[in-house]
């Protein structure tokens, strides 16, 4: 529905329109994000002559929905965010080398590597049915070693 949609967007949103077979929508996104048209072009963007950092998302009501509009939004506002957090971060390590180059000394710093750490796995909680799975499994190995075990011990005993 078009009120979850805007609702998702709300810290964006301005406004929505529909005039003269032309879908609008409106939006107002932090400075230096970045903003692109739909990969075909059918849904456009245009800079606000008025205010800064104020888009126009519009496309032809025949080629376009709003769905399609909020979607190109939604995917907009997740790169800007990502990519904000990523330079977050770069930032971050960039101050912990400045620290490791100035306290380490250059033998110790030409073994430095970049490698990455695997991230923790949740615990899977069982089933009952996994659990019970579980079981019959372990009971059939039981009963294959105690059956190897009884021929074997009988080719003995026979010997």
């Amino acid at each position: 529905m078009v009120f979850d949609r805007i609702d998702k967007i709300k810290d964006y949103f301005r406004g929505i329109e529909l005039t003269n077979g032309v879908r609008i929508v409106n939006v107002t996104y932090p400075p230096k994000w970045g903003v692109y048209p739909s990969d075909d072009e059918t849904i456009k963007v245009a800079k606000s002559e008025d205010k800064v950092n104020e888009w126009f998302y519009y496309g032809d009501c025949e080629l376009v929905t709003f769905s399609d509009m909020f979607d190109l939004i939604d995917n907009t506002i997740e790169m800007n965010v990502s990519a904000e957090a990523k330079l977050e971060l770069l930032n971050a390590k960039f101050d912990e080398l400045k620290h490791l180059f100035a306290t380490e000394q250059l033998e110790k710093l030409q073994t430095l590597a970049f490698v990455f750490n695997e991230p923790k796995k949740t615990k899977k909680r069982k089933t009952k049915k996994k659990i019970e799975e579980n079981n019959v499994i372990e009971q059939v190995i039981v009963e294959e070693n105690d059956e190897k075990i009884n021929n074997e011990n009988n080719i003995d005993g026979n010997e």
